[in-house]
């Protein structure tokens, strides 16, 4: 076995363009086969698995950045930085800092299309998510408040603000 994996090491480092060019076109070919493979040795051994990726995100944390704004929100760290900077770091509700707040701050986006707004922190990212965005349930909670804490002097000063 070892003889063979060395020859497999020579013939690629002597022929390497060949090599990666025959493996991508055997993955494009067999991008199924390979997803069911990979789905068969992550089911026998999943913690196997997890630690590698585990691994891996802690050895590459701006790739793991970039990777997961790029499939979760079609954005790239570049442009996450950018709106950090526009936003000074704050979040866009409640305006706390990032060096205040355990992890960073969340991209926030409209789940219908897609589209990026902000930068959040977790409880108003999280509160948002549980008002399913909808803005009737936010004016009733506002509502519910202002029933609740009517001697509550920043939300006197709060309803002047916003009216």
């Amino acid at each position: 076995r070892e003889k063979y994996l060395k020859k497999g090491k020579e013939y690629y480092q002597n022929n390497k363009e060949k090599a990666i060019k025959y493996r991508n076109e055997y993955r494009e070919k067999n991008k199924l086969k390979i997803k069911k493979q990979r789905a068969k040795k992550y089911k026998e051994n999943p913690e196997k698995y997890k630690k590698r990726q585990k691994e891996w995100q802690l050895k590459h944390p701006e790739k793991h950045k970039e990777q997961h704004l790029r499939n979760s929100f079609n954005i790239t760290f570049a442009e996450y930085k950018e709106m950090f900077i526009q936003q000074q770091g704050n979040c866009a509700i409640c305006g706390s800092h990032q060096i205040t707040l355990k992890k960073s701050l969340a991209v926030d986006h409209n789940h219908i299309t897609g589209q990026v707004r902000a930068l959040l922190c977790t409880n108003c990212n999280t509160a948002l998510g549980m008002f399913k965005d909808n803005i009737e349930i936010i004016k009733n909670a506002f509502k519910y408040l202002l029933k609740h804490n009517i001697d509550n002097q920043p939300i006197k000063q709060m309803i002047i603000e916003i009216y």
